[in-house]
C-alpha cells in the first residue's frame, strides 16, 4: 500500500496537469501551426 504522502503528490500533480493542460495544448498547436513565423513556433 502507498504513503499518504505519495498519494497525496500523486494528487497535486494531477491538480497541476489539469491547471495547465489548455495553456499546454495552445502552445503545442503554435508549435506545429504553419501560418507562424519560425521565431514564433520556437517560442512556443
Amino acid at each position: 500500500m502507498a504513503k499518504k504522502s505519495k498519494i497525496a503528490a500523486e494528487l497535486r500533480r494531477r491538480e497541476v496537469v489539469a491547471r495547465y493542460a489548455e495553456r499546454r495544448a495552445e502552445l503545442k498547436r503554435a508549435s506545429v501551426n504553419p501560418h507562424l513565423s519560425q521565431a514564433e513556433r520556437d517560442e512556443a
